[in-house]
This record gives structure tokens, sequence and C-alpha cells, in this order.
């Protein structure tokens, strides 16, 4: 049996602070969907997520075909961040969010954050 982590591109430190800090969010606007956060803090959850995804874009440094791929799952979640500050009381985006991280799960090699 081959180790499928030999599949996976390899991430840095940055990457994996980034997209932990980005599973906690989506892990709290989870929570939010059965009715327990306000649109402030949606919001505020929104933002802090922009964050991370930004951070990674500016100090994450990859190959140029993992950057690539990484790009695919940053996108959705930035777009799941900008959709939810532009309408907190519709948290759909989340489920694409959460896709997102399980599409890094699968194609990174981040101990962190294991397929689910």
């Amino acid at each position: 049996a081959h180790s499928t982590a030999a599949t996976r591109w390899a991430t840095d430190a940055p990457l994996r602070a980034g997209m932990r800090g980005a599973r906690d969010v989506v892990a709290a606007l989870e929570h939010g969907r059965h009715g327990h956060l306000d649109a402030g803090q949606v919001r505020r959850l929104a933002a802090q997520l922009e964050g991370h995804v930004q951070g990674i874009f500016a100090e994450c440094k990859l190959v140029p075909e993992a950057d690539m791929a990484l790009h695919d799952i940053l996108l959705p979640l930035l777009a799941g961040a900008r959709a939810l500050t532009a309408d907190p009381a519709d948290l759909r985006p989340v489920a694409s969010m959460q896709l997102a991280l399980q599409a890094y799960a699968r194609g990174f090699d981040d101990s962190g954050l294991l397929p689910r």
C-alpha cells in the first residue's frame, strides 16, 4: 500500500496556521446554522475568515502547481466570507466553505487537518 501523503502537496507554516484558523471559523459558523449566532457575530466570523485567507495569500509560498490547487480552495472560502458579510442571515455559503476545507485536507499534507 502506498502512502497517500506522497500524492498530497506540501504545506508551509503560514498555510497550516491560516487553514486551522479558517477551519475554526467555519466550525463556529456551522454552529450558527442552528440559530446561535446573530448578524454581528456572523460578520465578525466572516471578517476573521477573510483575514486568515488574506494572510495565506500574503505569506504562503508553494510550488506553482500547489499554489493553483490552493487558489481553488481559498477562493470559495473568500467568496463565502464576503457573501456572509453581505447577508449574515443566509448561512448557505457555509456548505461550500466546508467542501473547500475537505478538498484542502485531501489535497494537502497537513496533519492538523485530516480528511474526514
